[in-house]
């Protein structure tokens, strides 16, 4: 989505969101600086459609439709992102216990189990987790069989 966007000169607005300049009491419509801001925010207002408009139109029809009610891309990007992205507090406390937990099955090589379980390392620190290399190491010993 980021190289569509890219490529449409629409990116920023993923984290952007601009307001309509409003004029002062007495400013003149025509004063260099409000012209400035209104060109800036017809840019912007412009890319935001087009923005809009993509991840939109690249959604299936019953996500899209919980997504049109949103005014700006930004605010349907961190609605998309809340929803899918990122790690909620339940979910990193799913991987953390998953690991706690995980036991080695007695048929499974050694090599698979460790794999397995820095798979899960891996994902706690995507997760923004950071583990010890001793707890790394007291963790594999104990998802080890007891005998």
């Amino acid at each position: 989505m980021h190289y569509i966007l890219d490529e449409q000169d629409a990116l920023e607005v993923v984290n952007q969101v601009m307001e309509e300049p409003q004029l002062n009491e007495g400013q003149n419509p025509n004063n260099a600086q409000h012209k400035h801001d209104m060109d800036a925010y017809n840019s912007w207002k412009k890319k935001d459609s087009t923005a809009r408009g993509i991840l939109i139109s690249s959604m299936n029809d019953d996500i899209a439709y919980q997504y049109e009610q949103f005014e700006t891309t930004n605010a349907i990007w961190v609605a998309l992102k809340e929803k899918f992205g990122g790690t909620t507090v339940s979910k990193l406390r799913q991987l953390t216990i998953k690991f706690d937990t995980y036991k080695k099955v007695p048929n499974k090589p050694m090599k698979q189990h460790l794999r397995e379980m820095s798979n899960m390392i891996t994902e706690l620190k995507k997760a923004g987790y950071e583990m010890t290399d001793e707890q790394q190491v007291q963790a594999v010993i104990r998802s080890l069989p007891d005998s």
